[in-house]
């Protein structure tokens, strides 16, 4: 795996639980941001939680990519909290088939989302550091080759 991106889905109707005008313009922002990183690589995995908000963040990037994604119940928060350390294990193992590939895109939640970056960064680049958590609509991109993270698209800092 060259690049990991793991997308906290973006703003939703609580009603339809479907994206909104914002999160649907949202999805497509970070859809642009991970084809500028990924445009050169072919063989990518799209994973997504199976919540309607998830697949409709996760869609923008399988269209832009030419890229079908995968629905996993492992990206679903079990009763909404934060997810154990055996649970993000279970991330770890519901992507190690995948591992050689290119890109892996999942698509999740805050509950999923929060403690799995800094997890990621420790098995994968046994780097030990507090990451932020990712804002709706926000992704988080590791380069492997590097070691170095960030969250995208960049906010403009008020």
């Amino acid at each position: 795996m060259k690049h990991f991106f793991l997308e906290r889905h973006c703003v939703y109707d609580k009603a339809t639980k479907g994206l909104n005008k914002e999160g649907f313009l949202q999805a497509m922002i970070m859809a642009q941001e991970i084809k500028r990183i990924a445009d050169n690589y072919h063989n990518v995995v799209l994973i997504s939680s199976p919540a309607r908000r998830a697949q409709e963040t996760i869609e923008p990037v399988a269209k832009i990519l030419g890229a079908s994604y995968h629905i996993d119940s492992r990206l679903q928060p079990i009763d909404w909290r934060i997810l154990s350390y055996q649970e993000l294990c279970e991330i770890d193992d519901m992507i190690k088939p995948f591992i050689n590939n290119d890109i892996i895109v999942l698509s999740s939640h805050y509950e999923v989302l929060g403690p799995y970056p800094q997890h990621a960064l420790k098995t994968l680049c046994d780097k030990h550091e507090t990451i932020r958590l990712a804002d709706r609509g926000e992704l988080w991109h590791l380069d492997l080759k590097t070691g170095l993270y960030e969250f995208l698209p960049k906010r403009i800092k008020d």
